[in-house]
């Protein structure tokens, strides 16, 4: 629907769609990814990739999609070039790779690595064994497809990757300006928010005390590293629990 007003347009049958800045937007249908002009100048078109494809994300300048091509037991990240039509993986291995997110510049992009586990690890809340999830962050270089890891989780449990960041918080990491990754971290008990270096070194914590950071969004722009978020605090009785 346009600002201005007027009827709402049908696009396609999909979810989760996300707009680039030359008005595509890009969206999910049966696993895959398809991208419309919002101006209805072309038909929908497919990106055309083996696996599950989701998590999608487009480069400030909206010329790259970076996405999540989910093959089972492993994932990758891929990045397609709109104007080129092609689909180039970063760094791929047997690990499971997921959360991209592009820096102002979109010369590079921060993603989540997971190591992959042996096959027939039971998995399910009530028959998985309890023992820590690691995981850690790479930074890839889109041009040359490489990728280095810049940090990496500890091994006690509270280490483990942050599952409610990831379902209901404002995203495990994302990539704010002067090269700052903000990332969702338990590993002192509470769900925070730190600061951490694009060039590695140790996160910085943003949001002290015993509380949970709930949910937390950034300026459009990103560039003077603004977020908003929300505070559960918990305090003695009678009052056990204070959102601010």
């Amino acid at each position: 629907m346009n600002w201005n007003g007027g009827e709402p347009k049908k696009i396609d049958a999909g979810h989760s769609p996300k707009i680039s800045a030359n008005g595509i937007v890009a969206y999910e249908r049966d696993g895959q990814l398809w991208l419309a002009p919002l101006d209805e100048s072309a038909k929908p078109l497919q990106i055309v990739v083996r696996g599950r494809n989701g998590e999608q994300e487009w480069s400030l300048d909206g010329k790259l999609l970076a996405f999540t091509s989910a093959r089972g037991d492993h994932s990758f990240i891929g990045v397609y070039d709109v104007e080129r039509k092609t689909v180039k993986f970063i760094a791929p291995t047997v690990d499971s790779d997921s959360i991209p997110q592009w820096p102002l510049d979109g010369k590079r992009i921060a993603f989540v690595r997971r190591p992959a586990r042996p096959r027939d690890t039971p998995e399910g809340y009530f028959i998985e064994p309890d023992r820590p999830h690691p995981w850690a962050i790479w930074i890839g270089d889109v041009a040359s497809g490489a990728a280095k890891e810049v940090w990496r989780s500890g091994n006690k449990p509270d280490d483990s990757f942050p599952y409610m960041a990831d379902d209901t918080g404002g995203g495990v990491i994302n990539w704010a300006a002067n090269d700052t990754i903000v990332m969702a971290s338990e590993a002192d008990g509470w769900q925070h928010l730190y600061a951490l270096s694009a060039n590695g070194g140790a996160p910085r914590l943003l949001t002290p005390g015993n509380c949970e950071v709930e949910q937390w969004s950034f300026t459009p722009d990103k560039k003077n590293n603004s977020l908003q978020f929300e505070l559960q605090r918990h305090r003695p009785p009678p009052s056990l629990e204070r959102r601010n």
